[in-house]
């Protein structure tokens, strides 16, 4: 609770100074077994944060796989987007497109994220799925 705090200190300090704060993005890559216990705490963390920033997460493919309505409807109720990883480390993950064409069961907005120079290509469900809000593109550090 008191780390939910200091970021909201943070987040209202920064926009204090003239910054504009959208939001802010958990970057946590919980297990998909671990699921329902990260979205108990997004809950939380929804409930003390001021209802005019977004809340974002990132997700592993993985979690195209999760069922239970009962945490997909918290997930619903408590963030804005999932951003989607395709990636690991800096390589795309070879099956990707198998998991994607799950993703529109989850009823999340959701953006992908690519790792740069990864292989890629847009399934071509992606166009007809109105959750599907874009890509973020994931930088690598280029080698000295």
């Amino acid at each position: 609770m008191e780390n939910i705090q200091q970021i909201v200190q943070w987040l209202q300090q920064w926009e204090s100074q003239d910054n504009q704060i959208q939001g802010l993005q958990i970057d946590f890559d919980a297990r998909t077994q671990n699921i329902q216990q990260y979205a108990e705490f997004l809950a939380k963390f929804r409930q003390h944060l001021p209802k005019h920033y977004r809340l974002s997460i990132t997700g592993l493919l993985d979690w195209t796989n999760v069922r239970d309505q009962s945490t997909l409807a918290l997930l619903r109720q408590n963030i804005d987007e999932i951003a989607i990883q395709t990636y690991q480390g800096s390589t795309t993950i070879p099956n990707y497109a198998s998991y994607l064409a799950k993703i529109s069961k989850l009823k999340l907005p959701y953006k992908i994220g690519v790792v740069q120079h990864g292989k890629w290509q847009a399934p071509l469900h992606l166009t007809n799925d109105r959750n599907f809000k874009g890509y973020i593109v994931f930088l690598l550090r280029q080698a000295d």
